[in-house]
């Protein structure tokens, strides 16, 4: 076991490959997936405010 792993298990960076659960992997991705919507929410407006909709 590494030191920082808090599930117990070995570290998912041992090895040639990363692996993730699911879940690890969906909590990993969260924060680009909320990014992006802010980002395609910003664009938007932009859009509205230049083109006057």
């Amino acid at each position: 076991m590494t030191e920082g792993s808090k599930d117990g298990g070995s570290s998912p960076f041992e090895g040639d490959r990363i692996e993730l659960t699911d879940d690890q992997l969906r909590t990993a991705s969260l924060p680009m997936v909320l990014a992006g919507r802010v980002k395609r929410r910003i664009d938007e407006v932009g859009h509205a405010i230049i083109h006057g909709r």
